[in-house]
């Protein structure tokens, strides 16, 4: 393991440093937000803290017991870390989840 640091002298650095990891985030949730709406009804029934963010997962992360999804995420984003996977799923449950209880008001 290493570690090392980066010395960021001006906001406009750190702007543009994060703005390419910023919009790739954007567009996976974007894309989780098209399945959750398509798929409701299977991704409101996942039960527990982690139950949407797994229906979800189901629908679109490809495994060796999963060769094959409906929504394949990898194709579009390849080598995405799983854990902003995770929260952009979240994020994006939880937007359609909103949208969805305010139309029913």
């Amino acid at each position: 393991m290493s570690t090392y640091s980066v010395k960021v002298s001006r906001s406009a650095d750190i702007k543009k440093a994060l703005s390419a990891t910023t919009d790739i985030y954007r567009r996976a949730v974007d894309f989780f937000i098209g399945v959750c709406d398509g798929e409701w009804d299977t991704v409101s029934a996942g039960k527990g803290p982690n139950g949407k963010v797994n229906a979800v997962e189901s629908l679109t992360v490809r495994t060796k017991k999963r060769p094959s999804v409906p929504y394949d995420f990898g194709k579009g984003f390849y080598k995405f870390p799983s854990y902003l996977r995770r929260a952009a799923i979240a994020e994006a449950a939880g937007k359609v989840s909103s949208y969805k209880s305010n139309m029913e008001n």
